[in-house]
């Protein structure tokens, strides 16, 4: 396997960086939403003590999961810092693409080369293997991150068989609207509780102005989907 490294270009160099700044959003509001948890527990395990010393430590436990938890998030935001250059490594691997998980809720496809995880951000950059499928490639990546982030990926591909990032990847990944843990948490929660308003045909004043609230994040998540996946196909078009 044959391996060099370079220095990223001006276009690449602005492709990563966007990257490293929206996985660190990511991040962000995954700590805000950690320190609500927290906060709510914590107060809630205070209360159980007085009812029941037994519910009272089993909530201790979790707290202390969900602090650490809430502690490596911070860790990876701290980590997350958009570097002034980065180094991108050259190699030769078997690209795969495999379903992982250990039920039919947690599947998820994994992109593989030589067993390491490497995501491919623009779609048009090759004909993506099929499941279980392999393929010989010369590709290029770079790790955005010193260690690998809790959420989003970390190793993305630069070049795959000479075929490499342009001013119009450039404007694809600039123009792609992330969407935060928080944002998707609280679309299902309006889902939930919308379809609960119905039931009740809107007779509980609170749950329905929730619900209000709620729908406005619910449209920017739907608006923001189509208008990801609408850029997603003029890129395919160009291709």
């Amino acid at each position: 396997m044959n391996k060099s490294s370079r220095f990223p270009n001006k276009i690449e160099q602005s492709i990563i960086e966007r990257c490293a700044r929206t996985i660190r959003i990511l991040h962000i509001e995954s700590f805000i939403f950690a320190i609500l948890l927290n906060i709510i527990f914590w107060y809630l395990t205070y209360l159980s003590f007085y009812e029941n010393f037994f519910l009272g430590v089993l909530l201790l436990f979790f707290d202390i999961v969900l602090a650490f938890y809430t502690l490596a998030i911070w860790i990876t935001i701290k980590d997350a810092k958009v570097k002034p250059t980065y180094l991108i490594n050259s190699e030769k691997g078997q690209w795969k693409i495999l379903l992982k998980g250990t039920n039919a809720r947690d599947m998820e496809y994994s992109s593989e080369v030589d067993g390491k995880r490497i995501t491919l951000i623009t779609p048009d950059m090759i004909t993506i293997p099929k499941k279980g499928e392999t393929v010989n490639i010369e590709y290029e990546y770079v790790a955005i991150f010193n260690s690998p982030p809790l959420y989003g990926y970390n190793n993305i591909f630069i070049s795959i068989n000479n075929n490499k990032f342009t001013e119009k990847h450039k404007t694809y990944i600039n123009k792609l609207k992330p969407l935060g843990l928080l944002s998707i948490i609280l679309s299902i929660a309006f889902c939930v509780l919308f379809t609960f308003c119905v039931i009740i045909e809107f007779k509980d004043s609170s749950f329905s102005y929730a619900s209000l609230a709620l729908s406005f994040i619910f449209i920017r998540t739907v608006v923001v989907l189509i208008h990801n996946k609408q850029l997603t196909s003029n890129l395919m078009k160009k291709k």
